[in-house]
């Protein structure tokens, strides 16, 4: 099984490979690979909801999980921007801007997700899942 090290390695050699591409032909590769963080983002995010009030300690086994895909979005949107601002130096920022609109584009789709986590499962609980995780260095 990969941990989330691993995966978070290969996310950055797709996003490279991605962000090769020409402009406009990034967004459907990168949303295409951007998929599964996505689906999984909403059915970990339902699964806590579920898991919530459970006394079982199933939600203490999700969490991490939530942790590990919000996590691995950061390392996407990240290493996707960091890549394609190499290639580009030589654009104007509002170029710069609009090479990253496969990002936004993410983003502002997971936007009432990334909310819903925020808001539900900021507890100190999360936290402390978020920086055992190393989250933390990857939201600077």
């Amino acid at each position: 099984m990969l941990t989330i090290e691993d995966r978070e390695e290969i996310c950055k050699g797709i996003c490279a490979v991605v962000a090769a591409f020409p402009e406009n032909q990034r967004d459907k590769p990168y949303h295409a690979f951007a998929l599964p963080v996505v689906e999984c983002l909403h059915a970990m995010t339902k699964e806590a909801d579920d898991a919530r009030n459970s006394t079982d300690g199933k939600f203490a086994a999700v969490i991490p999980r939530l942790a590990d895909e919000v996590r691995l979005l950061s390392t996407m949107v990240k290493s996707f921007a960091m890549t394609v601002q190499k290639g580009d130096t030589d654009m104007q920022n509002g170029a710069r801007i609009s090479s990253l609109a496969p990002s936004v584009g993410l983003l502002k789709k997971l936007w009432p997700c990334l909310a819903h986590i925020s808001s539900n499962y900021a507890s100190d609980q999360v936290r402390a899942t978020v920086k055992e995780k190393g989250l933390n260095s990857q939201c600077h």
